[in-house]
Parts: C-alpha cells; sequence; structure tokens
C-alpha cells in the first residue's frame, strides 16, 4: 500500500515535466512453433514525454530499448530474435513498472541492474539450471 501511495505521488510530481521509467512485461517465447519459455522476462526503457496542448504524457519505447533475458542469457531487440536466434516472442501480456526516473541516467542505470539481477535469478533457479 505505501509503495503504491509512493509511486502514485512521485507520478503527480513529475505532470507537467518529460520522465523516464523501466517496465518488465510478461512474455511467451516460442521457438519452432513450442513454448520455450514464458513469464516476466523482457525489460524495457520508457521515456514519457509531457504534451502540453494534450496536458498528458506520450510514451515512447523503440524496439531497441527492450532485453530479453532467457535461460539467464541477455538478447537485445526484440526484432531481431526470429532472425537471428530461431525463437521469437508471441504474446506480449502485462507490465509493470520497475521504478520512475527524472533523469535518462538514474534510468540506464537501474535498467541494467535490473537486467543483471534477473539473469542472476534464471542462473540460480532449479528450472534453469535443470535445463543447462
Amino acid at each position: 500500500m505505501i509503495k503504491h501511495f509512493m509511486y502514485k505521488l512521485k507520478l503527480e510530481l513529475i505532470d507537467g515535466t518529460d520522465y523516464w521509467d523501466v517496465t518488465e512485461t510478461y512474455v511467451t517465447v516460442e521457438k519452432e512453433g513450442k513454448v520455450i519459455a514464458e513469464g516476466r522476462i523482457a525489460i524495457s526503457k520508457m521515456y514519457w514525454e509531457w504534451n502540453e496542448e494534450d496536458d498528458i504524457h506520450h510514451r515512447y519505447c523503440n524496439s531497441d530499448d527492450s532485453t530479453l533475458i532467457l535461460n539467464g542469457k541477455r538478447y537485445d531487440n526484440p526484432e531481431a530474435y526470429e532472425k537471428e536466434y530461431g525463437f521469437k516472442i508471441v504474446d506480449w501480456g502485462d507490465e509493470r513498472d520497475m521504478g520512475i526516473y527524472e533523469t535518462e541516467e538514474e534510468m540506464l542505470d537501474d535498467f541494467e541492474k535490473f537486467i543483471e539481477a534477473e539473469i542472476e535469478y534464471q542462473k540460480e533457479s532449479s528450472d534453469w539450471n535443470k535445463m543447462n
């Protein structure tokens, strides 16, 4: 409850200004028509630009702003997954904000920390260890 309140308060404080955030998204990954992974394993950088005319933020995320962590390995740029690695994200599910940032530098620093944490989690997971 307190985390939600602080998050909402931070959003209200940035009304009228640009900001960045990092999200994790539940995805389903297939290879050769079979599901090989699913979970909150896609981490993305988002830029939110304030639009005075509409009095709202507009969200921007390019394809190269997302990273997939699969079996403890980092894959950048989802559009290249199928061509380069033989798998693809077939379903993008719900998102969860991991942090809101006033500067791009803060966001980039935490983005890398979130990726490293997910890599370590997958490497320590018994499911991951069984597959390798």
